[in-house]
Order: structure tokens, then C-alpha cells, then sequence
């Protein structure tokens, strides 16, 4: 194997040969350049300067709805193939009962595969930002539950200067329900939490997107004046304060119980486990029974205006999206990159840290 040259001099003339290097440095070298290439391939769709909005004198629907979700590989979380399909078409039902005014874009697929799927929501709002004036978005553990209610009821109570409407719960605000306004400042705020999703996902892996608001908050206090906090029980309603008439049914708190240590006794594991399992169980069929509720509610409203009800949806499981090996080797180098580069990051304060949605 030759990869280099040694020059001498004979007779006055400058001679060349190769020099022999071993196999392992070339393909050090040629792995590091592959990862370095598809890292800025994969990054190269991200803005990191502040995009201007694309004026727009007239749009086909005000508002759109957008919302994400994917099959898990395990039967392990809330969501199963029953619960995706009844949260899709809940948003899809809701958009064809308001289609004057309201338009759907739900998707099961991922624009980033190194990441979790949680950030799919960022990647969305800024796809469909430019085509309606305000975006609605919902997570795929809530529910429309009141489909009469129109959007035009919360656009009505922000400010002109205020971009984002949600809630605030404790000292987070929540981002499962959230509507934004198409604005520069907007796309600018999207861009930047997806610039610390590789952070965040590495370093802090819970709470992913609404951590990355938090530190954006304490690094552009501005940003507060642009947020519209409204009345949660009106907006998006938890579990515990939910009641008929509320706009959104959010079924959070299915996370699994924190484990104990591996040093603990196995009987320890598997009362963590059997507690997660109920719990999770319990989760889903809450989540079920609310899901084909206002599944019947939406069906029968869309029947007696005249118009019809999605049916089919066609659905992804998380395994068929995952990276390819090429795309896997580019994720690794990322990752390496965040873990050189987190001295320079904002530290999440302690007590956030841990803990789950």
C-alpha cells in the first residue's frame, strides 16, 4: 500500500517515490472525509440565518393543521397502529368539517433521521409556514375534542406583535398545542431550536423540544413578547382538568417509570416494570376511548354538513425509517460534534434536568 511521496535529489534533478503508510491511516482518513461530507449534506437544509418570509397577497386556507406521528418499533409507549390511525384522521376530520377556512398536512415521515421524531414538528411548521397565515399544531397524543370550535376564536386574542399562542404549565411552556404565525420572526424562532436539536437530543434527551425554548428564552428574553399565553383549559387541556367543550384532549404523563438502578434487585425491575406497563395501559385506553368518542362526533357533523370523513390513512413504521448505513455514519459524526462542542453550549438549569413530558 502507497499513500505519500518522499522527494530526494540526484544529480541535481528533484526524484519522487512513494512512501508506504498503512492501510489503517488511509482509511482513517477516507471514513473521517465520508463523515465530514455527509455531515454537510445532511445540514445543508437547515438555515442558520434568519429567513425572510415569503409575502403572500392571498392564501387558499387561513389556517393550517399540522401533525406527525410514527409507528414506535415496540408496543411500548402510547402509541399503537389503532391510536396513530384515530389521532390522524381526528385532525383530519376537523380540517374537513372547517375546509373554507382550514387546511391538513399530517405526516408519517421523519426529515431527520438522526433525531428523535419529536422534532418532526419544527421541520413542518417551517415546511407549510408560507402557505397559510396561521399554522396549528398538534401533537399526536392530543385530540380535537370540541370539532366546532374554529381557529378564528384564539387568533382573535393575540396582539399584533404576538407570533406564538400556547399554554404555560409550571414552569414550561408547552409546545403539543401550539399556533403560530407565518413571520420572519417565526421561522427564525423554528430554525433556532432546530439548531440545538443535535444538543439536546445527546446531552438532554427528555423534554427535547420545549428544553430548547427554555434555553432560547434565557439567551433572547425578547422572545416572551412575541408569545400569547392563553388559559389551558380553554386551548389544551390535560387529563386531570379536561371537561366536555374543551378544545383539545392532550393525553400526557405516559412516559415510562424511572427505572432502578441495575445494581438493584430484580424484583425491583419488575415492579418498575409491571408499574409502567399498567400505567401505559391505562394511558391508552383513556386515549382510545376519547379517540373513537369524538372520532363518531366528527363523523356525524361532517355527515350533516354534506362533507366526508378521511378513512385510509396510510401509515409508516418507525423501523422503515431508520438511517441508512451511509446516513448512520454521518448521525455518528454529529454526534461527535456535539460532544467536542458542548463546553460552548447553555447548560439546562438543574431543575429541569430529568424530567419527562
Amino acid at each position: 500500500m502507497t499513500c505519500g511521496w518522499n522527494e530526494w535529489r540526484h544529480e541535481g534533478v528533484r526524484m519522487r517515490r512513494p512512501q508506504a503508510i498503512s492501510w489503517s491511516r488511509c482509511f482513517t482518513c477516507v471514513v473521517l472525509c465520508a463523515c465530514v461530507v455527509f455531515y454537510l449534506i445532511n445540514s445543508s437544509s437547515l438555515p442558520h440565518s434568519i429567513p425572510q418570509s415569503t409575502v403572500v397577497a392571498r392564501v387558499k386556507h387561513r389556517f393550517g393543521l399540522v401533525s406527525a406521528c410514527v409507528l414506535p418499533k415496540r408496543n411500548s409507549s402510547l402509541f399503537t397502529r389503532e391510536t396513530v390511525e384515530l389521532s390522524l384522521l381526528n385532525k383530519l376530520d376537523y380540517c374537513a368539517l372547517h375546509s373554507a377556512t382550514t387546511a391538513c398536512h399530517v405526516t408519517t415521515e421523519s426529515d431527520d433521521l438522526c433525531v428523535s421524531f419529536k422534532w418532526q414538528k419544527a421541520f413542518s411548521l417551517l415546511r407549510y409556514m408560507d402557505q397559510h397565515e396561521w399554522l396549528l399544531w398538534v401533537d399526536g397524543d392530543a385530540l380535537i375534542a370540541n370539532m366546532a370550535t374554529p381557529l378564528e376564536y384564539f387568533v382573535r386574542q393575540a396582539q399584533p406583535q404576538e407570533d406564538v399562542i400556547l399554554i404555560k404549565d409550571g414552569q414550561f411552556y408547552n409546545t403539543g398545542v401550539m399556533m403560530i404565525r407565518r413571520s420572519s420572526w417565526s421561522k427564525w424562532l423554528l430554525t433556532e431550536m432546530l439548531s440545538l436539536r443535535d444538543w439536546m437530543e445527546w446531552m438532554h434527551g427528555t423534554w427535547r423540544d420545549q428544553k430548547a425554548l427554555i434555553i432560547l428564552l434565557e439567551r433572547y428574553p425578547n422572545i416572551r413578547s412575541h408569545m400569547r399565553i392563553v388559559a389551558g383549559a380553554d386551548f389544551n387541556s390535560f387529563p386531570s382538568r379536561y371537561q366536555p367543550g374543551h378544545f383539545v384532549y392532550h393525553q400526557v404523563n405516559c412516559k415510562s417509570h424511572r427505572r432502578p438502578p441495575k445494581e438493584a434487585p430484580q424484583h425491583l425491575h419488575e415492579e418498575a416494570r409491571a408499574r409502567t406497563e399498567a400505567k401505559i395501559s391505562a394511558c391508552r385506553a383513556n386515549f382510545t376511548a376519547h379517540a373513537r368518542r369524538v372520532r363518531a362526533e366528527g363523523r356525524a357533523l361532517n355527515s350533516s354538513a354534506g362533507f366526508p370523513s378521511a378513512e385510509v390513512l396510510d401509515l409508516r413504521e418507525e423501523a422503515d425509517a431508520w438511517p441508512s448505513l451511509i446516513t448512520s455514519v454521518g448521525c455518528y459524526w454529529r454526534r461527535l460534534l456535539v460532544l467536542h462542542r458542548s463546553r460552548d453550549q447553555p447548560m439546562v438549569p438543574d431543575d429541569l434536568k430529568g424530567k419527562r413530558k
